[in-house]
């Protein structure tokens, strides 16, 4: 990489960071045309793209990145597979993305929970599950890092696919848990909404309604508004 080259990635970075996106593209691009092989470069530049909405020039900037020997690659194919699926509507090329992922990092759960997903989106609920336990195994393993809340998010899902019988279902134990550990609300709200359907659906309503409670009160937290009857009740009558 050249002086004047590593120069210009340098301020398209500074750029990017400030939010000034559009002006950082014109940078990477002039950056990029000096040292077209600078792989990172090409990965921000994908980033930048991906914000603006400028999805089929990400997906050639990720690709170009792949092809320069980015580092984690796992990553880029995750975000390539997330442009298809979020704003292209092209779950076929999704799933080759996340599978590409998978097939670098056997363990990296986004790309499970993704695929997942997109198989749930599908309404293919025996196909998302295959996924969903695997980040959990990898979960329970402690393998999930910083990823562990992912692993979690995926257990909720797996509940409201695949809803236990009856009360005694090892998952009710492994919610409550998870409920209790130190996550984030949102997905702390997911979990106790996973309880709340399925106690509902075995007819413990009690426990449904606690549940309920509780997952709208940690949303309520997330948000940072406190609960104002007087403007409730003002919009109700308007």
């Amino acid at each position: 990489m050249t002086q004047s080259s590593q120069h210009l990635l340098q301020q398209a970075s500074h750029l990017h960071r400030q939010g000034r996106r559009v002006e950082a593209i014109g940078i990477f691009q002039q950056a990029l045309a000096q040292d077209p092989l600078a792989s990172e470069a090409w990965y921000e530049l994908g980033y930048v793209f991906k914000a603006e909405a400028r999805y089929d020039e990400a997906l050639h900037a990720y690709g170009r990145a792949l092809e320069s020997g980015v580092a984690r690659p796992e990553e880029v194919h995750l975000n390539r597979g997330v442009i298809y699926s979020d704003h292209l509507r092209r779950d076929a090329d999704a799933e080759r993305e996340l599978r590409a992922a998978l097939a670098v990092a056997p363990a990296y759960i986004p790309a499970l929970l993704n695929l997942g997903n997109l198989y749930e989106e599908r309404g293919d609920r025996d196909a998302a599950l295959g996924p969903y336990a695997e980040a959990i195994a990898l979960g329970e393993a402690g393998r999930g890092g910083t990823d562990a809340e992912l692993c979690l998010e995926a257990l909720s899902r797996t509940a409201k696919l695949r809803p236990p019988a009856d009360l005694a279902d090892p998952i009710l134990q492994k919610l409550h848990t998870a409920a209790s550990a130190p996550v984030s609300a949102t997905v702390r709200a997911n979990i106790l909404f996973a309880l709340g359907q399925i106690y509902d659906r075995l007819g413990a309503y009690d426990r449904a309604f606690d549940a309920f409670a509780k997952a709208n009160r940690w949303l309520l937290r997330q948000s940072g508004r406190a609960y104002d009857r007087t403007h409730t009740e003002r919009l109700t009558d308007a």
